[in-house]
């Protein structure tokens, strides 16, 4: 919408009536002033009705009108705005000029179903005699069994070797080489960089912090917490529709030999030759306060040998590196500097900490901080690097070197009613525990944010740098505090508790709300609760007495809430509490105790068992029994309920549907045999359940379509309610309808 500013009718007046309204108390101004205001509303009403004639610029509802003006079919709505349909309505003309291209296919494909994608036309990868005058170099009919590279592409849609035609379905194996056949290779998890942080006047500002290994110093993980993270690319623009999907434009997995072949290639003709380390390096190691330039950088094996040992570099200022198993390896005389990273990892939900841009989030809570007519409130920054490190607000300050240092300054001077943001500008490593004497304390009715973002500076007339008072900006940003963190609600009398927010952290320990307290609410935002090494096995704790505590976990992962005794409210959106490590015929833990509570539980999956005063839920999956003491109270809608549940009454939740219809079908109770066989066949299929793994949380597409499609307006269940991947399908079904060459048959193969 434009920024048109308004008319102050009482301004318009002629000067004798402002004169004499002065006089008799402003009745007129007082009446103008109302009258402006509805003015305002309707040049902001004629605003919004010019920006909806344009497809870059109209409100949702709009785009299907649009799309019917240029007879497009209309798309599901896959989140993010509509950015992808107004993307799709933009360049419908552009679509139908290159109809039936493979580059047309894959740029429709990307925009309706925000998945980047490869178009692979298997004809081509056909085996065939050639003719003299047109070969085909590129297009061996027989293997190389000495090219490893290459083999590792077989089936992939960057392979160069050919096939024999075969009869089946085009996405499997089997069956994909054939004539009408077309293949869309299609990634579901986006890269998640983490990436040391500069700009202009600051220079390098710090970025993630390699964790040692706890085999021998010299090996390190890119990963803070220590784990084998595979890396994946960091993806480029594809910026027109003439140019063909490549690999530098995807999230796909690193492999060792493809980087050792192009940093060998770099160090015979130079950067311009290199694909992976050129303009932009998938992954950059820092050792100490230098860069390693690429030409020192190598990829080999990291894997541990049969004594212990592991690979080393042969000469000091050398680093190896493993992608697969995101390992680094140090010369001895470098094992004792500091190693930062940039690297990309993927993933498949927002969730957790993690370096995607969280501005939404923000926006929920900075109402309450930044109040028209109040002073700002009181910031603080952290900050590794020491060129940030001052006190000056001349020079870029507040900034202080650790986590510890902002929290103190904070007790220090927090008061009942102040409001406080502590900015995390980096993604490094802070250790040490927020707990005893370091604990955060919350005054009556204060409000303190602890969140990962930049707080840019603006350049004043006299050449002096200050942090902008308004702003925050959570992007790129994922830092890791090693330690435990315990928080106090402080009230004297009869006042109202506070309230604590933390956004965009990954937090190694536990975080626990002190016994008999006062805090009023605990938002947790897109953070992660509990990682250690490669699992969740902390979380959040309320101690007893915390009565009037409000829990909330939006977009988080956890790895158990427990709330003991106290009375307050939980509540969990968007999120993955606990992961499942029991065994196949085990029980599984308890991860939700809270049995003074009541919950409100939304497009969530709850890996283990919970016990609740009450639970009111919609769109999630509880894949172990969950009970609730007060049955009366809530509902269920649209969720997984695990055989063993005691829950309040339940509106289409599986499996009960299926019970109930086959109960109906057959005119009679189901014996236990018969239940049994419709619990069995109505499980959620995921492709991991282990935190450290990639795929953690994700369904499958073998899971039931019961679960795969059986929640509020047909999404799947659980935490990937928010993706929308049914509406993506169906999306991609029309679009191939409308754009696939005639006599081809095309299906989706998923490669993440």
């Amino acid at each position: 919408m434009r920024d048109r500013k308004s008319s102050d009718l009482f301004d318009a007046l002629p000067g004798d009536l402002r004169v004499r309204d002065a006089e008799v108390g402003h009745p007129l101004e007082a009446l103008m002033a109302l009258l402006t205001n509805e003015l305002e509303i309707v040049e902001q009403d004629i605003d919004q009705l010019y920006d909806n004639w344009f497809v870059e610029s109209c409100e949702p509802w709009v785009l299907p009108y649009i799309a019917a003006l240029v007879a497009a079919r209309p798309m599901r709505d896959i989140g993010a705005g509509g950015i992808g349909q107004r993307a799709y309505l933009a360049n419908i003309l552009t679509h139908r000029q290159t109809k039936g291209t493979a580059a047309a296919i894959e740029q429709v494909v990307r925009e309706v179903t925000g998945w980047p994608t490869v178009a692979v036309e298997f004809f081509e990868k056909l085996a065939m005699s050639q003719h003299l005058n047109h070969l085909r170099l590129g297009a061996p009919a027989i293997a190389d069994i000495r090219d490893g590279a290459a083999a590792k592409r077989t089936h992939s849609p960057f392979e160069q070797g050919l096939h024999s035609p075969a009869a089946g379905p085009v996405s499997g194996y089997s069956g994909r080489y054939n004539i009408s056949h077309l293949g869309l290779f299609i990634w579901r998890r986006s890269a998640r960089p983490l990436e040391p942080i500069t700009n202009g006047e600051s220079g390098y500002l710090g970025g993630p912090i390699a964790a040692q290994s706890a085999v021998g110093a010299g090996l390190h993980h890119f990963d803070p917490l220590g784990r084998d993270l595979p890396l994946v690319n960091i993806p480029t623009a594809d910026t027109t529709i003439e140019q063909r999907v490549t690999p530098r434009h995807l999230p796909i997995a690193l492999e060792r030999d493809t980087l050792r072949e192009d940093l060998d290639l770099l160090r015979a003709k130079g950067r311009d030759e290199s694909q992976w380390f050129g303009e932009l390096p998938v992954l950059r190691i820092r050792l100490g306060d230098r860069e390693i330039p690429p030409e020192k950088l190598y990829c080999c094996n990291l894997e541990l040998s049969d004594d212990g040992s592991w690979h080393r570099p042969h000469n000091r200022g050398e680093v190896l590196f493993d992608p697969l198993l995101g390992r680094i390896s140090l010369h001895a005389q470098d094992q004792s500097l500091q190693v930062e990273t940039a690297f990309s990892h993927a993933g498949m939900f927002d969730i957790g900490g993690g370096p995607y841009n969280r501005a939404d989030s923000i926006e929920q809570w900075r109402k309450s901080f930044f109040i028209e007519g109040e002073a700002t409130p009181w910031r603080i920054g952290v900050s590794r690097r020491a060129e940030e490190q001052t006190d000056n607000p001349l020079q870029g300050g507040p900034v202080v070197a650790n986590l510890r240092q902002a929290i103190a300054r904070w007790n220090s001077i927090a008061r009942p009613g102040m409001r406080g943001i502590i900015t995390i500008m980096d993604s490094a490593t802070y250790e040490g525990n927020l707990t005893a004497a370091r604990k955060i304390r919350i005054p009556a009715e204060a409000r303190l944010a602890i969140v990962a973002a930049d707080w840019p500076l603006e350049e004043q007339s006299s050449g002096a740098s200050s942090r902008a008072e308004t702003g925050i900006s959570p992007i790129y940003r994922r830092p890791h505090i090693k330690g435990n963190i315990m928080i106090e609600g402080v009230v004297a009398g009869s006042s109202d508790g506070g309230q604590l927010v933390i956004d965009g952290l990954l937090v190694e320990g536990v975080v626990t709300v002190k016994a008999n307290g006062t805090l009023r609410r605990l938002d947790i935002r897109h953070s992660t609760i509990g990682a250690q090494g490669d699992k969740i096995s902390k979380g959040l704790r309320v101690l007893s007495g915390n009565e009037q505590l409000t829990c909330s976990l939006s977009a988080s992962i956890a790895g158990f809430i427990r709330l003991g005794d106290a009375a307050g409210a939980l509540k969990v959106s968007d999120s993955i509490i606990g992961e499942d490590l029991s065994a196949a015929d085990g029980p599984m833990p308890e991860v939700v105790t809270a049995p003074g509570s009541d919950a409100t539980i939304s497009s969530s999956t709850i890996f283990g068992q919970g016990h609740l005063r009450s639970i009111a839920s919609e769109n999630s999956l509880f894949t172990g029994p969950i009970r609730a003491a007060r049955r009366q109270q809530g509902c269920m809608r649209f969720c997984y309920v695990a055989k063993g549940s005691e829950t309040p009454s339940r509106y289409l939740c599986v499996p009960d549907i299926e019970l109930a219809d086959e109960k109906q079908r057959l005119g009679r109770d189901l014996t236990t045999k018969e239940r049994a066989l419709i619990y069995n066949r109505n499980v959620p299929v995921f492709s991991d359940r282990i935190f450290a793994r990639t795929g953690f949380g994700q369904l499958r597409r073998s899971c039931p379509e019961t679960i795969a499609m059986g929640a509020e307006e047909g999404m799947e269940m659980g935490v990937g309610y928010s993706l929308r991947h049914p509406a993506r399908f169906a999306n991609l079904n029309d679009a191939m309808t409308d754009y696939l060459p005639f006599g081809l048959n095309a299906a989706p193969i998923i490669m993440s």
